[in-house]
């Protein structure tokens, strides 16, 4: 850009330091800006009122009373935060969009017997970067110098105490553009030096940011290469895909896990949230792998094609999750929890003993209550056993039996007389 600045012929620029937006104003074929020397404005040829020490912008209003006054067309081309090193000497500046120069702005040396420094910190929470875009300072031969003549070094940090990362010396001579300097820490330290005597053009870097850090999800298992072909025993805490509870899952993923109760009891799925985009699978297995009988195969997005509570009938369920490369969505985010023992004897909905109204020996009736899901009737894999219903029996002729409740898988056994 600097150079660009020098090239270009018959621009008219107005370089504003201290704080300051850069705008750049194009005149067509102007005489009177012919001149490639022209290119920055000089504060003496302004009036009072716009000089750079007393006003740090240009209204709009203004530069078209300006390019007016010149009967030029005027274009804003670029907009966009610029410093003067020598302007903004010992400042600490946030931000994550600007260009700085060397004292001498975009297109004039900088002075002999300087020394500046500024730090520049990113204000998006992400890492700053500085991408050198031209440099051409005294001992052109010289690439890499033990502190003679003019020489920029830059920290990770915010002063001189920061990992060099301009290194293995200091930057002086004419150095090609396109490296780039990126922070660890959130901000960069920059220090440049001149000597008494010889100043070239300077230089130029353009200052951006990285993206912030994605913030940890709440999810305490989440189903990427970690945790691929794993086993885990749990009984609480939370399982989502790998996009964890605040992102998406990934294209062309492929992945199983499978869950086991850590107390050998039955183990259950709450499906809070659930969203697959078309084409992606989740597939749930009652058993310690994919071999285990098929509970479901679930896609798509809200309560309707969510599995809702899932329970293994022996400890474990197997979970494998599919998407294809076309598309991905929210995924999900399952709360574990563990409940009663596998393999009851108590036989659901049976009952003996009873024939008509004639007296017998004493009997048993047992059964289960669940949360059916889908009100068909019928329990499934997301129909979770309820704990502590107090459950009494009657028949066309009033109560049988005496009241009982319902343990951790649901199930209830109450004795009869007959």
């Amino acid at each position: 850009m600097k150079q660009f600045y020098k090239a270009f012929s018959g621009p008219s620029l107005l370089s504003i330091s201290s704080g300051i937006l850069v705008i750049l104003l194009f005149s067509l074929w102007s005489d009177s800006y012919r001149d490639s020397n022209s290119a920055k404005l000089k504060s003496e040829e302004l009036p009072q009122s716009v000089k750079p020490q007393e006003q740090s912008l240009l209204s709009l209003q203004q530069m078209k009373e300006r390019a007016t006054v010149h009967h030029s067309p005027m274009v804003v081309e670029a907009l966009m935060m610029a410093y003067n090193i020598d302007d903004v000497d010992g400042q600490s500046i946030m931000t994550c969009g600007a260009t700085l120069y060397d004292s001498g702005g975009p297109s004039s040396d900088y002075d002999n017997d300087e020394n500046y420094s500024v730090t520049f910190c990113a204000d998006n929470g992400g890492q700053i970067v500085m991408n050198r875009t031209s440099y051409v300072l005294e001992n052109e031969n010289i690439p890499f110098c033990g502190g003679c003549c003019d020489y920029l070094i830059i920290y990770d940090g915010t002063d001189n105490t920061g990992d060099d990362l301009t290194g293995p010396g200091l930057l002086c001579g004419t150095i090609p553009s396109g490296a780039i300097y990126t922070s660890t820490t959130g901000c960069l330290y920059i220090e440049f030096n001149s000597d008494g005597s010889v100043v070239k053009e300077g230089w130029e870097f353009n200052i951006s940011c990285t993206d912030p850090p994605t913030p940890p999800g709440d999810a305490d298992y989440v189903l990427d290469d970690d945790q691929d072909g794993e086993t885990i025993d749990a009984c609480s805490g939370i399982f989502a895909d790998s996009g964890d509870t605040n992102g998406n899952y990934g294209d062309d993923e492929d992945y199983t896990v499978t869950f086991c109760s850590d107390e050998d009891n039955q183990i259950s799925f709450t499906f809070e949230h659930f969203g697959l985009d078309s084409g992606d699978e989740l597939e749930i297995y009652d058993g310690e792998d994919t071999g285990a009988s098929l509970l479901g195969t679930f896609s798509g997005v809200g309560e309707a094609n969510s599995p809702g509570v899932v329970t293994s009938s022996s400890s474990c369920l197997t979970f494998t999750f599919t998407s294809d490369g076309s598309g991905n969505s929210q995924g999900w985010e399952a709360s574990i929890s563990c409940t009663g023992t596998p393999d009851v004897s108590a036989s659901a909905g049976s009952w003996s003993g009873y024939s008509g109204g004639s007296c017998g020996n004493a009997s048993t009736i047992g059964g289960t209550v669940y949360e059916d899901i889908n009100n068909d009737g019928t329990r499934d894999a997301r129909d979770a056993p309820i704990y502590g219903v107090a459950v009494t029996l009657f028949d066309d002729s009033g109560q049988v039996g005496s009241p009982t409740t319902t343990d951790a898988n649901g199930e209830y056994l109450s004795l009869i007389h007959i």
